[in-house]
């Protein structure tokens, strides 16, 4: 989705039914750059969405060894949100949505780089049938 969004930002198609067809003509520069760039934009929409519950999780697991009673996901969110509201929900978004979204390019254009290096091109295939 985030890579439909670039390449339609970029004026280089108007639906995506056409993108797959119009990557094939631009330089392997611009489609990497495309691919790096919705990766980033992927993994920092993933840290926006995951860190409330991973600010849950960091919180039950640091009350977890107090001795006391364990409180359940109800009260840690309760808690949460009396002590600063929603954003206390997000404490520590800027350094996750950096590493995720430095880890998903990574991923992603890695992964991209090493699939295009294991295709063979297509006049290759058509030579050796013959």
């Amino acid at each position: 989705m985030t890579q439909r969004m670039v390449w339609t930002g970029l004026g280089y198609c108007r639906n995506w039914e056409e993108q797959s067809k119009e990557s094939l003509v631009h330089g392997s520069k611009t489609v990497v750059a495309v691919q790096g760039l919705s990766a980033a934009m992927a993994g920092g929409v993933s840290a926006i969405v995951t860190t409330p519950l991973d600010t849950i999780k960091t919180r039950l697991q640091v009350l977890e060894g107090n001795g006391n009673c364990q409180p359940t996901i109800g009260q840690t969110v309760r808690t949460l949100l009396k002590e600063g509201g929603w954003m206390a929900c997000y404490r520590g978004l800027g350094p996750r949505w950096a590493t995720m979204s430095m880890s998903a390019t990574t991923m992603i254009t890695t992964y991209e780089f090493l699939k295009r290096l294991s295709t063979k091109p297509q006049e290759d295939l058509s030579s050796k049938s013959h």
